[in-house]
């Protein structure tokens, strides 16, 4: 009975035409505090979670490994010059290029999670 009573006075609520919308911002500071890594992208100091997965699939007998680098940042973080390198697709430039945990990785692509977070694909630089 107290659940009818609850969803009476919402939909009371929804016809009186009393409109709110509050502004939702995360915080991200956090996150980025205990768990980032420092790095320098297009001449831009900035700190991202650095992720290199391991992934092993079973295909065939031996089976076979994968890897996915990325770095999580807030999008706002990301530097304009690596969005407008990603979106010319003529070239991969240097700029792209940034050094971590003693590898250089190349970013190949840029995905906005809609929330405020951004993902960096990347691809390890090989000698």
């Amino acid at each position: 009975a107290r659940a009818g009573v609850g969803i009476s006075r919402l939909f009371d609520y929804q016809r009186s035409g009393v409109k709110s919308v509050m502004a939702f911002v995360e915080d991200f500071s956090a996150f980025f505090g205990d768990f980032a890594t420092s790095v320098t992208i297009a001449g831009v100091s900035l700190k991202g979670i650095f992720d290199d997965p391991y992934a092993l699939g079973n295909v065939g007998v031996s089976g076979m490994d994968s890897c996915r680098p990325t770095l999580t940042l807030p999008t706002v973080s990301v530097p304009a010059a690596v969005i407008a390198q990603l979106d010319d697709h003529s070239t991969m430039l240097d700029d792209l290029r940034f050094a971590v945990h003693g590898n250089t990785y190349q970013i190949v692509g840029h995905e906005p999670d809609g929330t405020g977070m951004s993902v960096l694909a990347l691809e390890k630089v090989l000698a």
